[in-house]
């Protein structure tokens, strides 16, 4: 299968080989004791979290994660201090926050004939910090495409291919080069990494052939991520944890515990019937009849206008009186033959037209059996 159909399959996840993070992680090095737990690192495309948590864990520094697949952003969230469920592409974040940018973007063609391993790069190098690091695996080809911007933005660039068996399955490399303050055109920079993108003696990367590249230290507030599209799903997930609905008052009202079921000690009227039935009380409820036949309940009530007409024989007039009343009543499925049965549990008519089957729907009062 070919490494673009393959990473169409697998939504564009494709993680670090877990053999080599290791010597990935042999490149960096942190800028000293004392300030290196304040340093901060990024992985747009983090996958589970796996490649981020083996650097943050060497470099001592706080790991943060963008994944767009939930299943796998969940997992991540266990590994790193802080992930973000969206498209690296779609969303807004502080820049110059970040002393490592760890890059591993999907593998694929973008929009308008583009590449999006250049769309990822272009997106996330304003996140890094001048003079922060960036780790970039792509395959060897692609980088001539970014050699441009490459070239513009970072310096001492170093390209090195994948050790064997990996670079023969995906031709893959890795690309280290730190952040400029402010972009140049660099002609010569642009040649030379056109060249190594095509060249097929690229030295592959061993123990201590790269300098290892200081990771500095992240200063100002905490970086803000956030994904700039509203997502559903995601703001039912903050909401679960933040605002009204983590106020417990809140939740006890909105969410009451389920309160003990008492027994009343005299047989309930029918009013009180069709208050509990109007309430809604009933609702989603399952009942049986004598015959132990399951049925699922549930209340409405509706009002009815009632004419009553008055004859007055000495001055030979009518007088029509309408008088508004509640009635209620209880519709039943029966769950055995999937069926629907209208009982009426106010008294006088029960009108509802095309709805109840006058047939089978039960008289007025006939919901005792239950």
């Amino acid at each position: 299968m070919s490494r673009t159909l393959l990473n169409r399959v697998k939504a564009g996840f494709y993680p670090t080989p877990q053999d080599l993070l290791g010597l990935f992680c042999s490149t960096l090095s942190p800028a000293s004791s004392s300030t290196a737990g304040r340093a901060r690192a990024l992985d747009p495309c983090c996958g589970k979290g796996e490649a981020l948590r083996a650097v943050a864990g060497h470099l001592h520094v706080q790991s943060y994660g963008v994944e767009p697949n939930e299943e796998r952003a969940e997992e991540a969230a266990g590994m790193l201090d802080s992930v973000l469920c969206t498209d690296a592409l779609h969303m807004r974040c502080s820049h110059d926050a970040f002393g490592l940018l760890w890059l591993n973007p999907p593998y694929d063609q973008g929009a308008e004939e583009s590449r999006l391993e250049l769309e990822f790069l272009q997106k996330t190098t304003p996140y890094l910090q001048p003079d922060g690091v960036l780790c970039f695996i792509v395959p060897q080809r692609v980088v001539a495409v970014c050699a441009r911007y490459l070239g513009a933005w970072y310096d001492e660039l170093r390209v090195y291919r994948f050790p064997e068996p990996h670079y023969s399955q995906y031709k893959q490399v890795f690309l280290l080069g730190r952040r400029r303050l402010q972009a140049r055109a660099d002609a010569a920079e642009m040649e030379r990494l056109t060249v190594l993108a095509h060249d097929p003696a690229l030295a592959a990367l061993s123990w201590g052939a790269c300098p290892a590249y200081r990771v500095p230290s992240s200063s100002g507030d905490e970086p803000r991520m956030e994904a700039s599209s509203l997502d559903p799903v995601a703001l039912c997930r903050v909401a679960r944890t933040k605002g009204a609905w983590a106020d417990p008052d809140v939740a006890r009202r909105l969410w009451p515990q389920e309160q003990k079921r008492v027994q009343p000690i005299v047989p309930l009227k029918h009013g009180h019937r069709t208050q509990i039935i109007a309430a809604g009380m009933v609702n989603d409820m399952v009942v049986t009849d004598r015959e132990g036949q399951p049925f699922l309940m549930k209340g409405q009530a509706y009002k009815e206008t009632v004419v009553r007409r008055e004859d007055d024989a000495e001055a030979g007039t009518t007088t029509t009186i309408e008088r508004d009343v509640i009635r209620t009543r209880v519709c039943l499925l029966d769950l055995t033959e999937g069926r629907f049965v209208d009982v009426s549990t106010g008294k006088g008519p029960t009108p509802d037209p095309g709805e109840a089957d006058p047939e089978s729907a039960p008289a007025a009062g006939e919901a005792d059996p239950f």
